[in-house]
């Protein structure tokens, strides 16, 4: 009687047709979610996310690519299969990890460009072990009805349950690296908490470092959802129009003109410090020079040119206008002054009026010089000087 239902299980799993009576005796158990290691004939219900269904059901096996099997209960795609993928294991008896722990490598394998998979440990050809198992996904109004058939030969991953203040500052902190992350969390837990174990199954859930990157870049879809083009500084600039026009005064896109891309901004208030450096006025700011230079790592692919001079009365170093562009070049260099002189004149409303600090500091870039001398004429070099540090590096490049 054991054979002849081994071998009807055998069957069953080469048979592509799928028969409903092969569960007809199970009856579906309702879960929150699927067991990471699900395995054998077996049925559950569970509520599913209408955007992304097959997420919901999730589980610790190597699924292939689901496929659609509808049939007249379920139309429309409202039924998928998948097959199991199987497993990789490493054959190679020298293989350090046989060494160390006594069994075959079956988790730890690099994929090549041939489609094969490589042991990490010892860079052997590993063995593919063929799953036959099914899993298949019925799709009602509001719950679907997992169907699986099969046993794996294949092991499950076991899902890692990250801590909610990983997401928290991902979304307060962009930038922080997800290594800088681990460290934080994991001696934080041991302050706090104290037991050793605790913090040992809270270091197994931040063992992946690919996971706790992905996770980054979830919480950076969630805090910038119309992600970082050109559409994307369109539709900031919409929602800053209503506060001050300025902060994002002129944006272009290269094909647009015959301009290259650039992104300019500054702010009302910045442009009211830039009137008051008029060294026609008599204003404190009046004797504060200007420095103009070219940052070329803060913004990927691209060149920030920066306007600042030193406030005396915030002690500190002011940022009168930025503009993010392709080149350091002449012409990103004169775009960059009529931007700021457009800004200046919509604040003052005087429609012909020009930036006019007591002078400009610059380093020694000719695009620097000649992109000021054609927006102020060729009487603007008598006001422009270059720090010692880059006349030094300008000399000694030219001295060889």
């Amino acid at each position: 009687m054991g054979e002849k239902k081994a071998a009807e299980v055998k069957e069953r799993k080469r048979s592509k047709k799928v028969d409903p009576t092969w569960w007809e005796d199970i009856e579906a158990r309702e879960v929150e979610k699927i067991p990471y290691d699900i395995d054998g004939t077996c049925v559950f219900k569970l509520s599913f996310d209408p955007v992304d269904r097959l997420k919901s059901s999730a589980d610790g096996r190597s699924w292939e690519k689901s496929y659609t099997c509808n049939t007249k209960e379920f139309p429309n795609g409202r039924r998928k299969a998948a097959k199991c993928g199987g497993s990789y294991t490493c054959i190679n008896n020298l293989c350090m990890f046989y060494v160390q722990y006594g069994k075959e490598n079956n988790v730890q394998w690099k994929k090549t460009a041939a489609g094969t998979r490589l042991c990490k440990c010892c860079n052997h050809l590993m063995q593919h072990i063929p799953c036959e198992a099914r899993k298949i996904w019925e799709f009602y109004q509001e719950h679907v009805i997992v169907r699986h058939l099969g046993f794996h030969t294949c092991p499950a991953r076991i899902p890692m349950t990250f801590p909610e203040e990983i997401s928290e500052t991902f979304s307060r902190n962009p930038k922080t690296k997800p290594s800088k992350l681990q460290r934080d969390i994991l001696v934080n837990s041991l302050r706090e908490s104290g037991n050793v174990n605790a913090v040992k199954e809270l270091a197994t859930n931040l063992l992946d470092k690919k996971k706790l990157r992905n996770e980054k870049q979830k919480q950076s879809k969630v805090t910038h959802p119309h992600g970082h083009s050109f559409d994307a500084v369109v539709h900031l600039k919409r929602q800053l129009d209503a506060h001050d026009p300025f902060l994002i005064f002129e944006i272009n896109g290269e094909g647009m003109n015959e301009n290259p891309s650039y992104v300019f901004k500054s702010s009302t208030f910045l442009a009211k410090i830039a009137l008051e450096m008029d060294k026609s006025g008599n204003h404190y700011m009046s004797k504060e020079w200007v420095f103009f230079d070219a940052a070329h790592k803060r913004c990927r692919g691209f060149k920030t040119f920066s306007i600042t001079t030193f406030h005396p009365l915030l002690r500190k170093i002011v940022k009168l206008a930025t503009m993010e562009c392709k080149e350091e070049d002449t012409r990103s260099v004169k775009i960059m002054w009529e931007l700021f002189n457009k800004v200046l004149q919509t604040v003052s409303r005087q429609n012909f009026y020009k930036f006019n600090p007591c002078g400009w500091m610059v380093d020694e870039a000719g695009s620097n010089w000649k992109g000021l001398e054609e927006v102020y004429g060729d009487d603007v070099q008598t006001r422009i000087v270059s720090c010692q540090f880059h006349y030094q590096q300008s000399r000694n490049d030219h001295r060889r």
